[in-house]
């Protein structure tokens, strides 16, 4: 019996010192994360990235909030590889950020996040400014989750027109043919890059509904909608 609980307590201290170095392993790295040198910053998220552990996801929130552009983008980097549901409202709030790299950074770590992320990139939609909107567009067509449809729909009358042309393909992503019938205007629309969006888009759905937009778009004076027209005839005339 004695040597039973001698052989406890060994086991017991031998995971305590291994808890105990793997806490100061994980400070030192979220130390290194708030290091002036981009370099040091970024071996640190390389190897939190790695370590993928839940304990860190408060520390780097917090980094997400840091006046270094090379933190929060990191912060935002390793939240991605953590996929932990806390961080989903602070790397929304990131989707804001004043630089866009960080902000490109935020986007993809939701995506990494996925279906848990949906929900509140939907309310995020209502943003005001705009680019927090846009990313968040963006973002749901990266995860390509059919609840996104109908928002992104109406996100068509957007009083942005890259939102627009970012919703257009975010819903071409998807691939639903809810999508059909709102995207057939903007085969017409005034402006050429959403024109472009919206045929490439309905290529990719692959509905037969699209094919008249589609032919009409052969004769757009723009050569690339003629183009992308034509591809996505085609790609509805492969179809099974």
């Amino acid at each position: 019996m004695r040597k039973i609980l001698i052989a406890t307590m060994i086991i017991a201290c031998v995971f305590s010192a291994f808890a105990c170095t793997k806490s100061n392993e994980l400070s030192g790295l979220l130390q290194k994360l708030r290091d002036k040198d981009e370099n040091v910053q970024k071996v640190a998220a390389r190897e939190l990235g790695k370590l993928a552990d839940p304990n860190t996801v408060e520390p780097l929130i917090e980094v997400l909030k840091n006046k270094s552009l090379t933190g929060r983008k990191y912060a935002a980097y390793v939240l991605g590889k953590i996929k932990d549901p806390r961080s989903i409202a602070p790397l929304i709030v990131a989707l804001d950020d004043v630089d866009t790299m960080a902000s490109d950074y935020a986007s993809w770590a939701l995506k990494e996040i996925g279906e848990p992320a949906v929900g509140q990139l939907i309310t995020a939609l209502k943003n005001k400014v705009d680019n927090a909107r846009i990313q968040a567009i963006k973002t749901l067509g990266k995860i390509a989750d059919a609840r996104a449809v109908e928002p992104l729909i109406a996100m068509l009358e957007d009083k942005n027109n890259y939102a627009i042309r970012c919703a257009v393909e975010a819903l071409g992503k998807i691939g639903d043919a809810r999508a059909v019938e709102p995207l057939l205007p903007k085969t017409r629309d005034g402006i050429k890059f959403i024109r472009r969006a919206a045929v490439e888009a309905l290529g990719k759905i692959k509905d037969n509904r699209a094919l008249m937009a589609l032919t009409a778009a052969i004769d757009d004076k723009d050569e690339q909608v003629k183009q992308l027209a034509v591809d996505a005839i085609n790609h509805i005339n492969k179809m099974p």
